[in-house]
């Protein structure tokens, strides 16, 4: 089954998205009244969940907390990319280092058999 999550949230710019909000002195609500003022309805219980990583967010929704909050959706996803990027370069190194334990073990096997 496809995980819907990443490491246990619902969205990955949650965190980034309180710390902006807070950096620029707004409450939920004003978010909310902002957000509203573009045609996007998400309430103040939404953010607080968008917040937590509780709540999914669409991409139109991406789009909008971009322009109120004043930064580049890549911007928003920076924290993502970074942690993304590490994950696949650490796992791509683990595996490197697997295989070549793998051919080790199978050359001193093979040297033990030929030494019998």
């Amino acid at each position: 089954m496809i995980s819907r999550k990443y490491d246990t949230k619902s969205n990955v710019i949650g965190d980034k998205i309180k710390q902006l909000r807070k950096s620029k002195k707004l409450s939920r609500a004003t978010l909310s009244n902002k957000l509203m003022m573009l045609g996007i309805d998400i309430n103040q219980d939404s953010i607080y969940k968008i917040e937590k990583g509780t709540r999914i967010i669409k991409d139109f929704e991406l789009a909008a907390l971009s322009i109120v909050l004043e930064v580049s959706e890549s911007e928003l996803l920076q924290d993502f990319k970074t942690d993304l990027k590490s994950n696949y370069y650490t796992k791509k190194v683990f595996n490197f280092l697997e295989v070549k334990n793998m051919l080790n073990l199978s050359s001193n096997l093979e040297k033990k058999l030929n030494t019998n």
